[in-house]
């Protein structure tokens, strides 16, 4: 039914269903990001007081972060194969399966970071909220992660965030080559092209903030790491730029099919 509702999605507005969900590489795919969202959970011990339960639903909110991130890699791999099926293609299963395994390997990570920064910035708010020294607040969080550690940190998951997409730019790339034989219509290969280009654009926008946190590596300035993360937020204005030039074609591919 979750995958009917995305094949009637926008992303599939223009595109003829090619897959039709009954793969082994597919069924795979799903057993993994399934499991990735319960390794999430298993993280988290059985609390054992109250105090420990106050602390399950403090987590709460780094555990669904994660989650979307997670559902946002798997929405992006069914939409690939209901697209273009290729689901026996042997180049694009060994680039799945990469995938795959990238999402499980990183998965602790993305968490570490998510709790991380959910208790800094709720005790930053904490301590303006309740005039409280901020040292109180979010000191106990330097013996987690110091400041000095926070660019490696952050170059981690960088890395781990241009792999992702990465391997996404690598399909839809491949898929391009490809159009010949798939028979995409004007109107496929557009969105194709676009799919393409917003995939690097995440690439690119991972790229930034990994040189934010490799310049904190050799220079010891905390606010390197800052930097890395703000970097993320040019992934809004990259797709705004890329969604309009879509509009854009498809408006000048409908005008050349007019009598």
């Amino acid at each position: 039914m979750l995958r009917d509702y995305i094949q009637a999605g926008e992303a599939m507005k223009h595109f003829k269903r090619r897959g039709k969900g009954d793969s082994r590489i597919e069924a795979l795919s799903d057993g993994v990001f399934a499991l990735a969202i319960a390794m999430l959970l298993l993280s988290t011990s059985v609390p054992a007081t109250f105090e420990e339960l106050s602390l399950l639903f403090s987590d709460l909110i780094p555990f669904g972060i994660c989650a979307v991130f997670i559902f946002w890699i798997w929405r992006s791999q069914v939409m690939f194969f209901q697209r273009y099926g290729l689901t026996q293609d042997s180049r694009v299963i060994r680039l799945s399966f990469v995938l795959i395994m990238l999402v499980l390997f990183y998965v602790y990570a993305l968490k570490f970071l998510m709790n991380w920064l959910v208790a800094f910035f709720g005790g930053m708010f904490k301590s303006l909220l309740f005039d409280i020294p901020l040292r109180e607040t979010v000191g106990h969080l330097m013996q987690v992660v110091s400041f000095d550690e926070m660019p490696q940190l952050m170059l981690i998951y960088g890395l781990g965030f241009m792999g992702v997409f990465a391997l996404f730019a690598l399909l839809y790339r491949y898929a391009l080559k490809h159009h010949e034989v798939m028979e995409l219509s004007r109107e496929e290969l557009i969105d194709t092209r676009h799919s393409y280009r917003q995939y690097l654009g995440m690439v690119g926008v991972g790229g930034v903030s990994v040189v934010f946190a490799v310049l904190g590596l050799i220079i010891s300035w905390p606010w390197f790491s800052f930097l890395s993360g703000v970097a993320y937020n040019l992934a809004m204005p990259v797709s705004f730029r890329l969604a309009a030039r879509r509009k854009r074609e498809l408006s000048e591919q409908k005008k050349t099919q007019l009598p």
